[in-house]
């Protein structure tokens, strides 16, 4: 029960990378919501990874009309944000293994 209202409770992973336009004070934010899923399922997990995947053009930005110099940019900003990510994904996955073990 406790692992539930836990999971229930935290309800989005955030990950920043570098802003995209130079000179902007503060790196873009996105938060990704998982609450509805069960990490313990794959599909779950993918689903999660898709939309973190969805959520990179909000923190990046588009390639579309893109010059050359800003899809470098982007492209680093994405490799970034999915390296965090990721990161943040398998934190969460040692943690709930971590408390499905000390049950």
């Amino acid at each position: 029960m406790r692992t539930t209202i836990i999971a229930t409770a935290i309800v989005a992973i955030a990950f920043t990378a570098a802003p995209v336009l130079a000179g902007s004070p503060q790196a873009p934010l996105a938060h990704v919501a998982y609450a509805d899923l069960d990490l313990a399922k794959p599909a779950d997990i993918a689903r999660l990874n898709r939309r973190i995947a969805a959520s990179l053009e909000t923190v990046c930005g588009s390639y579309s009309g893109a010059r050359q110099e800003e899809v470098d940019e982007i492209k680093s900003c994405r490799a970034s944000a999915m390296a965090q990510s990721k990161a943040a994904v398998a934190a969460l996955l040692k943690d709930r293994s971590t408390r499905l073990a000390a049950r």
